[in-house]
C-alpha cells in the first residue's frame, strides 16, 4: 500500500520529504550526477513551496541549467533529457541503496512535478539515516559567487553555475572544508573584502572570480586569496567559444581545471600546506599535515623520507584512529615498501599491511576517493584484478579531478594490457596537474618500448627523474640497450645497482609484482639484457 502526500504539506511532511531528498542526493547514484541532483532539489523545493504549477520546461531550463530568455523548448532538449536521467537514477536508487526507504519521491512521465508517497502504510519518518561525512582535517575555503561583468544580466546564471560547480568539485577532496553555497553567496548581495569574509566565515582561503561575455566568446577569471592577508595566491583566465549547446560543458570543464589546480595533491593549497608543515618539528605536525607530507614525498620519493613518514603516519593513526586519509596515506607507504622495496623487511608483510590499512580507510569514509585510490593499487598488486577495476571505477566516480589517481589507475590499466583505456587517463592527469611528478611518464615510456619505438620511449623515460625508483634507470637502461648505446647502458646499470643491489638475480620476481602484459615484459627484459644486465631465469 502507498499513501500519497498531498498539498499543502504540513511541517512534519516537509521534514520527512527533505530528509528523504538528502538521502537520495548523497547516494552513489546521485552524488556525482551534479545537474540531475540540482534538478531534483529544485523541483522538490518548488513543490514544497506550493509552486508546483510553475514547473515547466522553460522555468527549469533557466533556473537549473542556466539557459537564457531565448531558450527554445523544441530545439533544445536538455530538460527532457535530464528528466529521463532523473527518472532512471531514482528507479536505480530505490532498487538498490534505497530499497529500505519508506518515503519515495518519483517524477511521473509527462510532468516535472514530483510525487511523494509513504509505502506499506508507514506514517512515520523514513528509518534510513544518511551516514554523516567524516569531518575535514585540512584547510577551509569559501567560493564566492562569480561576478557577471557582461552587459547581459542572463549571464549571472552562468556565473553562479561556475561557482556551484567549483563548490561541488572541491567537496570531493575530503580533507578540504568547503563553506556551503548559501553562506558564501551571501556576499553577492553584501560585498566585503577578503579579510572580512575570512573572519565572518572562519576560512583560510577565499576564491572569487568573474565572467565576461563578448559575442560568442566568454572569459572566466578565477583568483585564490589568503583570507588572513588578502594576498593573491593563484590567478588564471579561461577563454572559450560559447554556444547554447556547450554552456554546461564549459561550466564543468572550467570548474574541473580550477579545482585540479587548487585542491589536487600538487595543487596550490596542498603545496602551501606542505611547505608550512615541512618547517615544523615532527612532534608538532598534525594529522592532515602528515598526509600533505606524504604527497610531497610521492613527488620525490627517497628511502630516508619513506622511513620518516612511515613512523609519522603509524603514530598518526594511533593518535587519530578515525582519520580515513591518515590510514590511506599509511597504506600507500606500506605499498611503497612492497613495490619499491623502500626499507623492506621480509618479516613485515607489507602488502597485507597495505590492504588492511586501506580497508580501514574505506570503512571510515566510504566517500573518500583517496581510500579507493590506494585500495585499487593494493588490489592490483595482490592480483585481484576484478577488485582493482571495481575500486578504480569507484575512485573515478568519486573524484575525476584527482591527477595522482588518474595517473595511477591509467598506468596500471595500461601496463597490464588495457592501453586504450589507460593512456588517456594518464594524459588527462598530465593535462590538469600544475606540477606533475615525473612518474606520470612511465606509462608512455612503456608503451613506446613495447612497440619498438626506442627513441620515443627514451624521451619519456628521461622525464621520470626519480632516481630512487627502479623505473627511472630501469626504463632508460632498456631503451639504451635496445639502441646499442653502451656507455649510457653502463651509467644506467650503475644506477640500478645503487637502487637495488643484485637486481638481476631478482628481476623476474620483482617485475612480477607489476603484472605486466607479456609483450611489455618481453620488451623490458630484452632491453635490460641488451644493456648488459644478467637476469636469472
Amino acid at each position: 500500500m502507498a499513501r500519497r502526500l498531498q498539498e499543502p504539506f504540513d511541517e512534519a511532511s516537509q521534514i520527512q520529504i527533505r530528509a528523504a531528498l538528502e538521502r537520495i542526493v548523497l547516494s552513489d547514484q546521485f552524488q556525482n550526477a551534479r545537474r540531475v541532483s540540482q534538478f531534483l532539489r529544485y523541483i522538490v523545493d518548488e513543490t514544497l513551496q506550493g509552486r508546483g504549477d510553475r514547473l515547466k520546461g522553460f522555468a527549469i531550463a533557466v533556473e537549473v541549467f542556466g539557459r537564457d530568455a531565448a531558450f527554445d523548448t523544441e530545439n533544445d532538449t536538455i530538460v527532457r533529457v535530464q528528466a529521463g536521467q532523473l527518472r532512471r537514477r531514482l528507479a536505480l536508487f530505490y532498487a538498490d541503496e534505497g530499497s529500505g526507504e519508506t518515503l519515495h519521491i518519483t517524477v511521473p512521465k509527462g510532468s516535472y512535478v514530483p510525487v511523494f508517497e509513504h509505502l506499506d502504510g508507514a506514517d512515520g519518518p523514513a528509518t534510513m539515516i544518511a551516514q554523516p561525512a567524516a569531518l575535514p582535517r585540512g584547510p577551509s575555503i569559501a567560493v564566492l559567487a562569480f561576478d557577471n561583468l557582461s552587459d547581459d544580466p542572463a549571464q549571472s546564471h552562468f556565473a553562479d553555475g561556475i561557482s556551484e560547480e567549483i563548490i561541488n568539485d572541491l567537496t570531493k577532496f575530503r580533507d578540504l572544508s568547503v563553506v556551503a553555497r548559501n553562506a558564501s553567496f551571501h556576499y553577492k548581495r553584501h560585498p566585503a573584502d577578503v579579510r572580512r569574509i575570512g573572519e565572518d566565515l572562519g576560512v583560510d582561503y577565499v576564491l572569487g572570480g568573474s565572467v565576461r561575455r563578448a559575442g560568442d566568446r566568454i572569459r572566466v577569471s578565477a583568483q585564490l586569496s589568503d583570507a588572513a592577508t588578502s594576498q593573491a595566491l593563484f590567478s588564471e583566465q579561461y577563454d572559450r567559444d560559447l554556444t547554447p549547446q556547450n554552456l554546461l560543458n564549459i561550466q564543468e570543464e572550467i570548474a574541473d581545471e580550477v579545482v585540479a589546480k587548487l585542491a589536487a595533491p600538487y595543487g596550490v593549497i596542498a603545496r602551501i600546506g606542505s611547505h608550512r608543515a615541512s618547517r615544523k618539528q615532527t612532534e608538532n605536525v598534525n594529522s592532515y599535515e602528515w598526509v600533505l607530507q606524504y604527497y610531497a614525498f610521492e613527488a620525490n620519493p627517497t628511502p630516508e623520507e619513506h622511513a620518516r613518514l612511515r613512523e609519522g603516519l603509524e603514530q598518526t593513526v594511533a593518535d587519530d584512529p578515525d582519520y580515513a586519509s591518515g590510514w590511506a596515506a599509511l597504506a600507500a607507504i606500506y605499498l611503497d615498501e612492497y613495490r619499491f622495496n623502500f626499507n623492506a623487511n621480509v618479516e613485515r608483510p607489507a602488502l597485507a599491511l597495505a590492504l588492511s590499512a586501506v580497508e580501514q580507510a574505506a570503512a571510515l569514509d566510504p566517500q573518500s576517493s583517496m581510500a579507493q585510490h590506494f585500495l585499487f593499487c593494493a588490489r592490483y598488486h595482490a592480483g585481484d584484478m576484478d577488485g582493482f577495476r571495481a575500486a578504480g571505477d569507484r575512485a573515478m566516480s568519486l573524484n575525476p579531478n584527482h591527477p595522482d589517481m588518474l595517473a595511477d589507475f591509467g598506468t596500471y590499466r595500461a601496463m597490464s594490457g588495457d592501453w586504450e583505456a589507460g593512456l588517456p587517463l594518464v594524459a588527462r592527469a598530465l593535462a590538469i596537474s600544475v606540477f606533475p611528478p615525473g612518474w606520470y611518464h612511465v606509462a608512455f615510456a612503456m608503451h613506446h618500448l613495447r612497440h619498438g619505438r626506442f627513441e620515443a620511449a627514451l624521451a619519456d623515460a628521461q622525464k621520470i627523474k626519480a632516481p630512487h625508483l627502479l623505473a627511472d634507470p630501469g626504463l632508460r637502461a632498456a631503451c639504451h640497450g635496445a639502441l646499442g648505446e653502451r656507455e649510457e647502458c653502463r651509467v644506467c646499470l650503475a644506477q640500478i645497482e645503487d637502487v637495488f643491489p643484485d637486481f638481476g638475480s631478482n628481476a623476474l620476481r620483482e617485475l612480477s609484482k607489476w603484472h605486466l602484459e607479456p609483450k611489455l615484459l618481453d620488451a623490458l627484459v630484452g632491453g635490460l639484457e641488451k644493456a648488459g644486465l644478467k637476469i636469472s631465469r
